[in-house]
């Protein structure tokens, strides 16, 4: 929650201070059923096996542990885009800073409503790089981190477990990479596509079981704003 307090506070003062420079570039975009989120595993439930071990003569019980991972799907998902160039090279050409909170509009027996709130520099071409750029068609590169919350709204905070090992996960953060592009509109709206990936790992102690990865995937479609 801190440090979603952090990014928040972030966007505000970047919203604020739109205006006194032109390196500022917004834009909305969204997501149609094209939104998914798996968060990392955790320890649900364990059962003991009895083994025994010669060295003692005694018969041991060793627990092992069933691991699984919440995620969620999106129906539609909004989101605002703001970035700043510290460096421009020429009118084709910068590097952006970016900041992306996205609100995800899902529901499921688990909950209601996702956050994704990534932070990455990107590299910028063509249209939509600079302000002074004529190109007709951009594209960008993109990596930096995301912070995520699955379940804004939770029916129930073990998911259906009576006693769980460990808290179900629902927060998390982790790299991300994103690519994209940008073209001009018959309306002469500068219009872009992106595709953000964001990849994680789990705790070393479920390397062995079946649990996918931490993962989002997100394919957006959207446009400038005053551009």
């Amino acid at each position: 929650m801190r440090k979603l307090t952090i990014l928040l506070a972030l966007l505000l003062f970047t919203v604020l201070t739109i205006g006194q420079t032109n390196r500022f570039y917004q834009g909305i975009k969204s997501c149609v059923y094209t939104d998914f989120a798996f968060a990392p595993a955790y320890a649900a439930t364990f059962t003991l096996t009895s083994e025994y071990n010669p060295a003692t003569g005694l018969y041991e019980n060793t627990p092992e542990y069933e691991y699984r991972a919440l995620s969620s799907f999106s129906y539609y998902t909004l989101i605002y885009n703001l970035r700043f160039n510290p460096v421009e090279f020429g009118e084709d050409m910068g590097i952006g800073i970016n900041i992306a909170p996205a609100f995800a509009f899902s529901a499921s027996e688990d909950g209601i409503g996702n956050i994704n709130f990534p932070g990455y520099l990107t590299l910028n071409f063509g249209a939509g790089s600079t302000y002074e750029t004529a190109k007709n068609f951009g594209y960008y590169l993109g990596a930096g981190l995301e912070y995520n919350q699955l379940f804004v709204i939770k029916y129930d905070d073990n998911f259906g477990l009576e006693d769980p090992v460990e808290k179900p996960i629902t927060t998390w953060t982790q790299p991300m990479v994103i690519a994209g592009i940008r073209w001009w509109s018959k309306n002469n709206v500068l219009k872009e596509l992106s595709f953000k990936y964001g990849f994680g790992s789990n705790p070393k102690e479920a390397s062995g079981s079946n649990v996918i990865s931490p993962k989002t995937f997100q394919l957006s479609f959207g446009r400038f704003l005053n551009y």
